[in-house]
């Protein structure tokens, strides 16, 4: 074929691109844009082939993957195209890519959006697991990176309420509550950490929540019985 006669050839291959329009021939219609698409010496042309080739990808071709990958390329080339932001936003949602709209976020975002879009997906999860996997990675962004320890503690007060067991929630919410001076807070998350302990770790948690107990609700005989 002439595509494959004279790959280099701008003017064949926007010919070639005319006539698989023309016959619906889409296979050979996105290989003559990726070609274009490396071609094309302005990058506003070669954001055009690559927009086409990324619509056609979804609409025609049923593969969203390599339509996201086309969407990925646009912003290398024009880094506020905002069709390719939003391709990119719903491609990750839609699929549960988590890890590549992390990644998306770190380069084109802000870290603050990012925990942001990780809560409001909250309410359009079922799955228990898949909750708590969002809800300790926006605590870990908004506590280590954010420096916002209030809104990690809503997060992690949130695993809880999911899976009052959940160990790392619990630890990672005493270290908060002490830093924010919460201590108020711990007798819940104490008990959580008395189940998986014993002896002199279990005797210093014991320990611990008594203290709670009488400096911060004057309960000394709740304390003295633990």
């Amino acid at each position: 074929s002439l595509l494959t006669q004279q790959p280099e050839d701008l003017e064949s291959l926007r010919a070639l691109s005319t006539i698989y329009q023309r016959d619906a021939a889409y296979e050979d219609l996105s290989r003559v844009w990726v070609e274009l698409s490396r071609l094309e010496p302005e990058d506003a042309a070669r954001v055009a082939c690559l927009e086409k080739l990324a619509l056609l990808c979804q609409r025609r071709l049923d593969d969203e993957a390599r339509a996201s990958q086309m969407w990925e390329a646009i912003l290398r080339l024009e880094t506020d195209h905002s069709r390719a932001h939003a391709e990119l936003r719903k491609h990750f949602i839609t699929t549960r890519n988590w890890i590549g709209m992390e990644a998306y976020f770190r380069e084109h975002a802000s870290l603050e959006e990012w925990a942001r879009t990780l809560e409001s997906e909250l309410k359009h999860l079922d799955e228990p697991q898949e909750r708590i996997t969002l809800l300790m990675t926006a605590a870990t962004v908004w506590s280590d990176e954010l420096q916002e320890g209030r809104r990690a503690v809503r997060c992690l007060e949130a695993v809880l309420d999911i899976d009052p067991h959940h160990r790392d929630a619990a630890y990672a919410l005493v270290e908060r509550y002490e830093a924010l001076s919460m201590a108020g807070r711990l007798p819940r998350v104490l008990d959580v950490l008395l189940i998986e302990h014993e002896g002199e770790e279990r005797q210093t948690l014991l320990m611990a929540k008594a203290k709670v107990l009488g400096d911060h609700f004057n309960d000394w005989p709740a304390a003295m019985t633990l």
